[in-house]
């Protein structure tokens, strides 16, 4: 396609390269519009939802509110056919509770953040690796921080893809390359390293931060106490239960609520 410039706008453009120049890139940097996370709240006081939409709109511009349900069945359904970055939610709820509907979910990649009014249940949300955990009334200040947080994490790990990992020890830090790791096993707040060389690394670190930290593309988590390399799965074993045999012989159970997208992961790319 060919432009056709007549001599005074070329005259005008020469004259003022500067200008237009400079008005180009102001034009350019205001047509950049950073993407927002995708945000859902679940909780069954429509006033709870009301308050908390309103402090996120006054406080995390970052966030884009893409579904509200006071039903968690309902929110089960949507959380299942759309990508969510960020879920608020609430615990004590008729039906299904929150930590009910993450079980439910199984193998989620968004993070959660439990708004609720009762504080006995922040032992539960650790090991559900929620991110924060915060109480009603919300402070305002809190959930800036707690947002601001997952998104400066989130876009760290965009910009950075990992090929080492350091793991410490009681005695030393070990730099390992990740292709190196064959699965990952969980014991309470413990996570140890199985590596191709049969050796093995246990660390002081849950494993849902290293269930963020590696490569969903390459690590599936099977069950919420073990992740695995998907490369280096030798069989898997069908049948009710199900199972995964790893390359160094030990075999690995699947829970029946990871399954079913584990299996669908492992037919979309082609190891079955």
């Amino acid at each position: 396609m060919r432009f056709y410039l007549s001599p005074i706008l070329k005259v005008l453009i020469f004259q003022n390269r500067k200008l237009f120049v400079l008005i180009f890139i102001l034009l350019y940097n205001c047509a950049i519009v950073p993407l927002k996370l995708k945000a859902c709240i679940v909780d069954d006081e429509i006033l709870a939802i009301a308050a908390l939409k309103v402090d996120i709109i006054n406080n995390c511009t970052d966030l884009d509110i893409v579904g509200c349900f006071q039903n968690p069945t309902e929110a089960y359904d949507f959380l299942k056919v759309n990508k969510v970055d960020v879920l608020f939610l609430d615990i004590e709820m008729p039906v299904l509770s929150g930590i009910e509907l993450l079980e439910k979910i199984g193998n989620f990649q968004f993070d959660v953040v439990f708004i609720t009014a009762y504080s006995e249940y922040a032992l539960k949300a650790i090991k559900l690796h929620a991110w924060d955990y915060l109480l009603k009334p919300v402070d305002a200040e809190e959930l800036k921080k707690s947002v601001s947080e997952i998104s400066k994490r989130r876009e760290m790990q965009k910009h950075s893809s990992i090929s080492k990992i350091a793991l410490a020890d009681v005695n030393s830090i070990e730099i390992v390359d990740i292709d190196n790791i064959s699965y990952c096993l969980a014991d309470k707040n413990y996570t140890t390293f199985y590596l191709k060389n049969s050796r093995k690394i246990t660390v002081s670190k849950n494993i849902g931060e290293y269930h963020k930290l590696l490569d969903h593309e390459k690590f599936f988590r099977i069950h919420q106490s073990v992740i695995v390399n998907i490369y280096h799965i030798s069989k898997i074993l069908k049948g009710d239960i199900g199972g995964v045999i790893m390359n160094d012989g030990n075999e690995l159970g699947i829970s029946r609520a990871h399954k079913k997208e584990f299996l669908e992961v492992m037919q979309r790319i082609a190891l079955m």
